[in-house]
């Protein structure tokens, strides 16, 4: 009888025991189960804190904002280049007639130059195929510019008769300096214009880019 009695006690202990465990298991599934998943957008914000963290400071920007920025970039630079091809261009035309005698009327290489002839044959040579022949009509050009702005490639023109009109022009080279084919018996050369005389005379500068 005895052990019978032990027999069914010690079944009932396993059985408790058992169940006991059960319990236990299941508990912990459910906490597993009741972890709050995670969302894209959180990932997305995690991962992109991350980069943060790890390299320099987020700045937004908008694709197409940035190609725009480049594409005016490009475009600034090409226009500059071109620009300063175009003044060199100039220059070296103006440079390459230097000694060319004074002729009256005349407008090319062959003929010789005048003073607006010699402007006109340069500027002609070089794309400008409106430039006016008059030595007036040139100061027109472009835009106007004074002395203290001159820049290579600049048109410059004087009044040395107090007529208040321009009546006198060269191409300016940079360095208080302009090549100009002044009157008869001389010849196409390089002056500078930093005396009083010049200064004094002086009409106005032309930028013709």
């Amino acid at each position: 009888m005895k052990k019978i009695i032990g027999i069914f006690v010690m079944t009932a202990l396993s059985f408790i025991l058992f169940t006991g465990c059960q319990k236990i298991n299941n508990s912990e599934v459910t906490d597993t189960a009741e972890t709050v998943p995670v969302t894209s957008d959180e990932i997305t914000l995690s991962t992109v804190d991350t980069v943060i963290s790890e390299g320099e400071p987020y700045v937004s920007s908008s694709p197409e904002h940035t190609v725009a920025q480049t594409s005016e970039s490009v475009w600034t630079t090409e226009t500059e280049n071109n620009i300063s091809e175009t003044v060199n261009q100039i220059i070296q035309t103006a440079e390459s007639l230097i000694g060319i005698p004074f002729a009256m009327n005349g407008s090319s290489p062959e003929e010789g130059f005048d003073n607006p002839g010699f402007i006109y044959y340069v500027l002609r040579e070089n794309g400008f195929i409106n430039c006016p022949r008059l030595i007036a009509d040139q100061a027109s050009m472009g835009t106007q510019t004074d002395y203290g702005s001159l820049k290579k490639g600049d048109l410059v023109f004087f009044s040395t008769d107090n007529s208040g009109k321009a009546d006198f022009g060269g191409i300016y080279v940079g360095d208080e300096q302009m090549i100009y084919c002044p009157y008869p018996q001389q010849a196409v050369q390089v002056v500078g214009i930093s005396s009083d005389y010049w200064v004094n005379a002086f009409y106005t500068g032309v930028r013709l880019s």
